[in-house]
């Protein structure tokens, strides 16, 4: 509360100042005896907009109804511009200093001329000092020599000290000494409301940050200050009678004088620069305002470098690190802390692609907004973390003990859970990988221990719910396997060692085995025979499986086709489709055309789908089946019974077959209640008008009951373990 309180303060005190005590411009206090003007004038037309003076009995008859009239006429008394005319030398940024005189009033003076900004206009502003004292001459000289030397000297200040805080706390210190000033402070209006202040009899330098201003407030002083005004109040006896409140406040703070100046880029206000107790040098104080100039250039600067780094290390969704930021800052925390302990995390949430192609990208992104915020709520000291891409984040976490980590995992897990809640049509999880930093030696290059994250990450991914793995040696085998599987893959299909095995299904109706399901076997030349759980998962999460299945379609297609030639029997063979092969865009023209390619008869080929590729995606996959069965194929739902929306599939979707989830058959403790379910499930299919098909079938005892159940086929090691295409023959023909 006291903060918010100072910060009130501060600013109704810094309001009520511009109500009340603003300069158009400072160059007035020049004006030190009667023979001293300023003259404000077009540089372009040589119009007179104004003359400024200590005593009006003073200006030259000449001078009299001077608006509108050429400079050169008013105070030269010539009919065309001043051959010795500065305006072509004039900036914003110091004066042009000259000596002149002036034959009209036959005087001798010290010029001083800039370019300011005056009601919205650029104009020329001339000081003239009369220095017909020549004691005068040398102070004035000196005086304006000392204020562009000191001027200068912040210029190159400002321009090669890299860093802004120092750059502004040693002009502070300057400007102070040069104007005998007992304080100073820079505030600076950006993100942050931020206070440099120093002061000279403590000798203390301190940076203050206060909640950003509104643009409200920001936007009125700035249609106060434009122009570069100044705030200058010379001493208490210059504050008028019914400004006590003023006079109070600068008593209670020790102020006796003051000057602030404004810091513009344009018309924007970008800060104020302030002075306080000035002892010396009056004159000058117009030197703060182009040094506010430069000032601008350099904050301006800093804002384009800020942004730039924005650009460059930060997320434009999440609002924190993108990948890049992340590892220059995880660079310089462990090179800071070269004895703690650290954990990088490397984790995805699950299904992101559903929550996407479900409820939209707006969803998702607001998805990974809240998720960066409950990273971001937990990090601790000497933690960062980043957004790499998509669903992934890469988190640096300091820990004592493994324990800590996994209490720190489980929180942000149940905060994802909440979105679950919050959104109502997805089951938030994350799959992390974490790689430790136990002793000194455990400290690779960043992008190797990230590597080694996302190894134990891969390793866990396909478990359900949210799980972190810690990476070891057994998953760097793991993973090596896999990525020598991915590279020869293309190769083994071009040299067939993906071989085709089938599993024959016996028909409980008609005691028929011309049924079966392909599998598929990887025997490499060696002889050695990779079996499907090792390679599909890892086909499939890298995009390779449309390839394998449309392989395995073909020699399904082929074998079918050789069989009715050499038997003149219809034989049927279920193939299974993967996620990814179905989101193809030609799934179904490429499916049709290879059956009518082969002649496959309708009715001969089984399309296989796991019911987690039916349910995520609902609507396509309803359209897709509608042209399949159109085609003559006939659609099963595999493993059915793993998710909480098939019953809602069922109504919506038709389809052929249904095949039971061989974990059904797994539970030999509740037998009663197991074989309750299944009896339902294949009533209820067969009143769909479904077929059911239960696999991993593997005592006789559990067919009977499955027959007496009511279910079409049996496909299990009770009969017979997938076999390759020469002995399914035999099987067959020996039946």
């Amino acid at each position: 509360m006291r903060i918010e309180q100072n910060i009130e303060e501060r600013r109704k005190f810094f309001d009520y100042l511009l109500g009340h005590y603003i300069l158009d411009f400072s160059e007035t206090l020049t004006l030190e005896t009667n023979e001293d003007f300023i003259y404000l004038s077009n540089p372009n037309t040589y119009e007179l907009y104004l003359i400024n003076v200590v005593n009006p009995g003073k200006i030259a008859k000449t001078w009299d109804n001077y608006k509108g009239k050429k400079c050169y006429e008013v105070l030269q008394n010539r009919t065309e511009p001043c051959p010795f005319c500065t305006n072509s030398f004039l900036n914003q940024d110091q004066y042009y200093i000259w000596k002149h005189h002036n034959e009209v009033l036959d005087a001798d003076y010290i010029l001083k001329d800039k370019l300011i900004e005056w009601n919205g206009e650029l104009v020329r502003m001339e000081v003239v000092i009369d220095i017909s004292n020549p004691d005068r001459t040398d102070q004035v000289l000196r005086r304006s020599l000392d204020g562009q030397n000191i001027l200068m000297s912040n210029i190159k200040l400002l321009s090669e000290v890299g860093d802004l805080k120092d750059a502004v706390k040693r002009l502070i210190v300057k400007v102070c000494l040069f104007f005998g000033a007992e304080s100073g402070f820079l505030e600076i209006f950006s993100e942050e409301d931020m206070v440099i202040s120093w002061n000279k009899t403590r000798e203390s330098y301190y940076i203050t940050a206060y909640p950003k201003i509104s643009e409200e407030l920001l936007e009125h002083w700035s249609s106060l200050l434009n122009g570069g005004k100044q705030i200058i109040i010379k001493n208490l006896d210059q504050i008028r009678p019914e400004d006590q409140y003023l006079k109070d406040k600068m008593i209670k703070d020790g102020t006796s004088s003051i000057c602030i100046t404004p810091i513009f880029s344009g018309k924007r206000l970008l800060g104020i620069l302030g002075v306080k107790n000035i002892k010396k040098y009056w004159t000058e104080l117009s030197i703060l305002n182009m040094l506010g100039n430069h000032i601008a250039v350099r904050l301006v600067k800093e804002e384009l470098q800020r942004e730039n780094a924005r650009i460059l290390y930060y997320d434009q969704t999440t609002g924190y690190l993108n990948f890049e930021g992340f590892k220059k800052m995880a660079e310089f925390i462990l090179k800071s802390n070269p004895h703690r302990k650290y954990a990088l995390w490397y984790s995805d949430l699950k299904k992101f692609k559903y929550i996407n192609d479900t409820c939209g990208y707006e969803i998702g992104d607001k998805v990974l907004r809240h998720w960066a915020d409950f990273i971001e709520e937990s990090k601790r000291e000497y933690e960062t973390f980043g957004r790499i891409t998509g669903d992934k984040f890469v988190v640096l976490r300091g820990y004592e003990k493994k324990e800590e980590l996994d209490r720190r995992f489980e929180e942000i897990c149940r905060k994802i859970e909440l979105l679950t809640a919050e959104f109502g049509t997805f089951r938030a999880e994350i799959a992390c990988g974490a790689y430790l930093m136990e002793q000194p030696e455990d400290r690779l290059s960043l992008n190797e221990m990230i590597d080694r994250a996302n190894m134990a990450e891969k390793y866990i991914k396909n478990k359900p719910g949210s799980n972190m793995a810690i990476y070891d040696e057994k998953m760097r085998s793991k993973v090596v396997r896999e990525l020598q599987m991915k590279s020869s893959f293309m190769e083994a299909l071009k040299k067939n060692e993906f071989q085709m095995y089938l599993q024959p299904q016996l028909s409980l109706r008609e005691e028929e085995w011309l049924y079966a399901e392909a599998l598929v076997r990887w025997i490499r030349e060696d002889g050695t025979i990779i079996y499907p759980e090792e390679f599909i998962n890892v086909f499939e999460r890298d995009g390779m499986i449309p390839h394998l299945d449309h392989y395995m379609f073909e020699q399904a297609c082929g074998y079918i086709k050789k069989w009715k030639e050499n038997y003149k029997q219809p034989l049927k063979i279920s193939v299974n489709v993967s996620r990814v092969t179905m989101l193809q865009a030609d799934f179904v023209d490429t499916y049709c055309r290879l059956k009518s390619t082969y002649g496959i008869s309708d009715g001969s080929i089984v399309l296989e789908f796991t019911e987690g590729i039916v349910v995520e995606n609902h609507v396509m996959f309803q359209d897709i089946v509608r042209k399949l069965r159109d085609s003559g194929f006939l659609c099963a739902m595999d493993d059915f019974g793993t998710n909480q929306s098939s019953l809602n599939v069922l109504k919506a979707i038709s389809m052929d077959i249904l095949k039971l989830d061989r974990r059904f058959l797994e539970d030999k403790e509740k037998v009663e209640r197991r074989d309750a379910v299944l009896k339902c499930i294949i009533q209820m299919a067969s009143e769909l008008n479904m077929e059911t098909v239960a696999e991993g079938v593997e005592t006789e005892e559990m067919a009977k009951s499955l027959y007496d159940m009511g279910c079409d086929y049996i496909q299990g090691y009770v009969y017979s373990k997938p076999l390759s295409t020469d002995r399914y023959e035999a099987f067959i023909l020996s039946q």
